[in-house]
């Protein structure tokens, strides 16, 4: 948005035309007596309004728009339950630091302590807008209805501004009708933030002094699309690159450098190479549990013998776990931009990548192994593998949290944005939405919700949305009748069940239709019965450019590959409690 101006209309106009000013061209969400006003001036305004059947799946889908785009999702919502069913959403994107709006309704502001419909006063007067704040960056409660467009640019500048994620703008019902002169401030125009000189010498110097070094990218470097700058970086200086499960994509996993993800079920090379490490450039990460394997020493990164330097766009983020030897607030694309151009050609290491490249081929005979399982109901390694062959480099596939450490371990991302998956607060079913809102952002490119049958149920409404609007997906559901990435943990610990089986009460599998579920809401649809069929049902169903599912029955125990570790299989086994090295006697 640049330059002041004016708008003379109602409130609802003003917000409306904060947000065409700041580029947004369409809004997710769901109608209410709370947010009429604002959907009319929507009309008058132009953008373009995707009402969903459930806010949660409007959040989501408006946090994997912005995934895809790097253009903020808005989400509009009445007051009371419509706003509180966005927490769920809004709480994926502050974890996963994704840029998404949410504009509710509120209680009219002369009903204000009075007990008004859907007022919560539980403990003061109109507290919706207190709910939000453990989920956001900021939660904004407009104050008078001169404040509507700045608190809307306000709101914007925040939810942007160093880290990225999650705003809430609550409005007064009696605000959007008041009519007036509304001004439009300018947004904040800021530089992102570069390392100083002498920063970028010590990095530099510590490189060149290293044996074996890691770059560790997060997903703050997926954010700032430092992908780049990172390969010219490793390339000059023969680094190997790992990465946390969110920031899968942020450079091409073929790539001869690059290593895949860590954690608990992340990939070998990658957790051998950062336990193994003794220096570790961690780039826009918070060391999150199941990415650094509960911070065992003996599965990921060792402080007594590894310096550590971190770099990030949010201060917080330093001492939190690990205490870096260098730590440098930075955006991650600017700083490793500088320190490539800084550092001189580096030779040598022969050794040390001829050792990861033998890790690789180990890895990745092991993979293929699995990959090439022709069992049905069939094992998702399979699945995957076929979604790879028929997948064309720039399509994005998003994934569910049953099934994404598979997909970090058999599927190669090998563009920005190509899988996306919720990854800090991992809500099952986000990614029914998500698929939707990725559609949105990405035109032409093909989009696959890989999508469990648990996660599929729970928030199925997407599916209705996408059809109404021509939003055409590939819904490719992995049916094993139950919570089975859940149920593996009854198995091991308490050698029982209850809960993750779908089951009928009078006894026997409670066994849902999903192709005709999918033809009812005006889909297409084909099961898969057999490993073979399933790359073939793919292609057909890309083909037909529509919204179609493919049904593929899959095995109720998986076949994965645990490289790292989870604390929570001790702590539910009851075993006695180990503190993990890095945080035994606090912060080293």
């Amino acid at each position: 948005m640049s330059g002041s101006n004016t708008v003379v209309g109602r409130g609802s106009d003003a917000i409306a035309a904060a947000l065409k000013r700041s580029g947004v061209k369409v809004v997710f969400g769901l109608c209410g007596h709370g947010d009429l006003a604002l959907l009319d001036a929507f009309v008058e305004s132009g953008i373009q309004f995707i009402s969903c059947h459930h806010e949660q799946v409007a959040v989501h889908a408006a946090d994997a728009y912005y995934r895809v785009s790097g253009r903020p999702g808005v989400v509009v919502t009445t007051l009371g339950p419509g706003m509180t069913n966005t927490v769920t959403g809004l709480a994926d994107a502050a974890l996963d630091s994704s840029a998404v709006m949410v504009i509710s309704g509120d209680v009219p502001n002369r009903y204000v302590g009075l007990g008004a419909y859907q007022e919560l006063d539980l403990h003061g007067d109109d507290e919706q807008a207190s709910i939000t704040r453990a989920v956001t960056k900021r939660a904004f409660r407009v104050l008078e209805p001169e404040a509507l467009a700045r608190t809307i640019v306000r709101a914007w500048d925040v939810m942007l501004a160093g880290c990225p994620g999650p705003v809430h703008v609550h409005v007064p019902l009696d605000f959007l009708t008041v009519r007036g002169s509304y001004a439009f401030p300018d947004l904040a125009v800021s530089r992102p933030p570069a390392l100083a000189a002498d920063t970028v010498r010590d990095i530099v110097d510590a490189i060149g002094n290293a044996q074996r070094p890691v770059l560790y990218l997060g997903g703050g470097a997926l954010v700032a699309r430092a992908g780049e700058a990172a390969l010219r970086l490793a390339e000059k200086l023969h680094i190997p690159i790992a990465t946390s499960m969110v920031a899968q994509g942020v450079l091409p996993e073929d790539h001869p450098l690059a290593l895949g993800f860590t954690g608990a079920v992340g990939t070998s090379p990658a957790n051998s190479a950062v336990n193994q490490a003794d220096l570790l450039i961690a780039v826009g990460t918070r060391f999150p549990e199941m990415d650094a394997s509960s911070w065992r020493t003996e599965s990921f990164l060792q402080p007594a013998r590894c310096r550590l330097i971190q770099i990030d766009i949010e201060p917080r983020e330093f001492g939190r776990v690990y205490t870096p030897d260098i730590a440098a607030v930075a955006d991650a694309r600017v700083a490793l931009g500088q320190i490539a151009e800084a550092a001189r050609e580096q030779s040598g290491r022969g050794d040390y990548l001829a050792t990861i490249d033998a890790l690789k081929g180990k890895w990745a005979g092991q993979l293929e192994e699995a990959q090439r399982d022709t069992a049905f109901p069939m094992q998702p390694p399979r699945v995957l593998r076929e979604l790879r062959r028929v997948l064309p480099a720039d399509a994005v596939l998003v994934a569910g949290v049953g099934v994404r450490h598979m997909v970090g371990q058999h599927y190669p991302v090998l563009r920005p944005g190509g899988m996306l998956v919720a990854s800090g607060f991992s809500t099952m079913g986000w990614e029914t939405g998500a698929a939707l809102g990725a559609k949105v952002a990405a035109g032409s490119r093909p989009v696959v919700g890989l999508i469990g049958d648990g996660a599929f149920n729970s928030t199925v409404s997407a599916l209705s949305t996408a059809v109404a609007y021509d939003v055409p997906v590939v819904w490719v559901v992995l049916d094993n009748l139950g919570y089975q990435s859940i149920a593996v943990y009854q198995d091991r610990h308490f050698g029982r069940r209850t809960g993750t089986d779908f089951e009928l009460a009078t006894g026997g599998r409670y066994e849902i239709d999903y192709v005709a579920l999918a033809r009812s809401y005006g889909a297409d649809g084909v099961s898969v019965d057999a490993a073979d069929a399933l790359g073939p049902a793919l292609e057909g169903a890309l083909a037909t450019g529509r919204n179609f599912l493919v049904h593929v029955p899959t095995a109720g125990r998986v076949k994965a590959r645990a490289s790292g570790q989870w604390d929570v299989n001790k702590i539910t086994a009851g075993e006695p409690e180990i503190v993990p090295a890095p945080l035994a006697g606090g912060m080293q």
